[in-house]
Parts: C-alpha cells; structure tokens; sequence
C-alpha cells in the first residue's frame, strides 16, 4: 500500500534532486546519462563551426562528447555517424583549464600587449595539436614569440599535420568552448573570439582533415 508523502517530505526530494543536479556538470556527467536527442546532432558536425546555444542548453557537454572518446563512440552510434569515430579532438579554450590552453589572467597579459588574436589562437591550436617546437617551450609568451619570430611556420605545421590525418584517415579538430569566461571586458572578449572564427576560416579554407569548433552563447556577438 502505498504513503502519501508529508509537504515536507516533497520538499525534501525536490532540495536532494537539485543538490545532485548541481553537482553533476557537463564535465562530469556519467556516460550512462548521455542524452542524444536530434536537435543537438548538428552540434556534432565537424564542419560546423559555429555553436549556438543559451546558457544550459548543453553545448559544453557536446564539447566534452566530442573530445572524450567513449562519449565520441555512444554519440557516432547513436546517430550514426562513423565519421565520429575517426575524429580525434583537443581542447583550445575551455571551462577546465589543461596545458594547451592558456589561463583568463595571461590572456589579458597577451592582449594588452598587443598580440593579434588569430596569432594567439593559431598557436593554441598548434600546441594543442602537438607540433613539437611549441611543446618545448614552457609559456604562452614563449609559444607566441616562437611562432610570431617564424612566419612559415603556421603553413608548415597545418600542412604536417594534414597530412598525418590523411594517412590516419581522422579528422583533427580544435575546440574552443566557455566563452564567458575570455574576459570580463566583453569588447575584448569579442575581439578575442574573432580569432577564433579567423582560425576557423583558415583551416576550412586550406586543409580537409582539419577543423575548429567555437560553442557560445554570445548570440548577439558580431559572426556568431
């Protein structure tokens, strides 16, 4: 026989459900709760660049499906899309900061020195993807100086690393996610996000095996 439960005892569950929802992010949400409806399967799209989305509609959890490769493998079955299964992805920008990727504080430190965002972003995506000059050096100041002092080095490296992935038969792509938190000034965090759609354009424009994904929220950004 089933209990009717007290008021206080539903407002009880409501809190714990929340709680657990609260903890659970998009970094951190089991495999088993993937959620892959048809409206997000454009988000998967390698040739999509752009990713659009209000706050909490799920675009870093399909930044993280992309780069982890046992979510990479549910979203290619579940949507049937084996090209998934030869994409490999790295992360440019994002909400966890990793090595190849620089912090919000040497961001601004990049910029007020008057470093042009698609140099900046180029060179992410360069580390990111594991070009050996970039890797041996221990800041993001190094790793810009590096590339800014070698002009051809850009062409050389896309074009190494093109080839690669045609030999691997994979797709290489750059994520870049967590727009919000590039700078507080949005003027300059939209001047930072032009770098990244700039970069975007040059890999579609010269390489087939190489891409870059920008998920934001900032629908009201010029080009997003």
């Amino acid at each position: 026989m089933s209990r009717t439960l007290s008021v206080a005892e539903y407002r009880t569950l409501l809190q714990d459900a929340l709680s657990a929802t609260l903890a659970t992010d998009a970094h951190s949400l089991p495999i088993p709760m993937m959620y892959t409806p048809g409206t997000h399967r454009p988000a998967l799209y390698a040739d999509s660049t752009v990713v659009r989305g209000a706050v909490g509609e799920g675009k870093t959890f399909w930044v993280r499906a992309l780069s982890n490769p046992q979510l990479r493998a549910v979203a290619a079955r579940e949507y049937r899309m084996p090209r998934l299964e030869r994409t490999e992805a790295v992360t440019g920008f994002g909400g966890r900061l990793d090595t190849f990727q620089p912090s919000p504080g040497e961001l601004r430190a990049l910029t007020g020195w008057g470093v042009q965002p698609t140099t900046l972003w180029t060179t992410v995506a360069l580390a990111a993807l594991g070009v050996p000059d970039l890797a041996t050096l221990a800041t993001w100041t190094e790793r810009v100086d590096w590339l800014v002092r070698n002009p051809g080095a850009t062409d050389r490296s896309l074009a190494e690393i093109e080839a690669s992935a045609r030999a691997a038969d994979t797709i290489r792509l750059v994520l870049f996610d967590a727009l919000d938190q590039l700078h507080p000034d949005h003027i300059l965090a939209e001047h930072l996000a032009s770098g990244m759609l700039n970069l975007a354009a040059t890999l579609s424009r010269r390489t087939t095996r190489l891409r870059a994904k920008v998920s934001s929220a900032r629908t009201c950004w010029t080009g997003l």
